[in-house]
C-alpha cells in the first residue's frame, strides 16, 4: 500500500518518533509527550483511529520532521543505520 498523509494513525507516528531519537517524557490520559534533546512533541493516542490532518501537520511541525521523511521511513531507517555504522 502506498503511504498517504491522510491515512496516518497515532501508533505509526509514535513508532517513527521513538525510532528517531525521541523518548517518552510522560503521558496524561490519551496524550503522550515525547522529547529529544531540545524538542517536545505531543501525540494523541486514540486507539486505532486515523488522525486529523491538522493534528498530523502539527506533530510534524513540532518534531521538525518533514512529512516526506515519514512517508519514506524505510529510506530514513537505512540512512540512520549507515550513519551509526560510520560513527562507530
Amino acid at each position: 500500500m502506498n503511504p498517504n498523509i491522510y491515512n496516518i494513525k497515532s501508533k505509526d507516528i509514535l513508532k517513527f518518533l521513538l525510532s528517531s531519537w525521541f523518548e517518552v517524557s510522560h503521558q496524561k490520559w490519551s496524550h503522550i509527550q515525547l522529547k529529544n534533546w531540545t524538542l517536545k512533541v505531543t501525540v494523541p493516542n486514540h486507539s486505532n483511529k486515523t488522525l486529523n490532518i491538522k493534528t498530523i501537520i502539527s506533530i510534524f511541525r513540532q518534531s521538525w520532521i518533514d512529512k516526506n521523511l515519514f512517508l519514506n521511513k524505510n529510506e530514513f531507517q537505512d540512512k540512520k543505520l549507515e550513519n551509526l555504522k560510520e560513527n562507530s
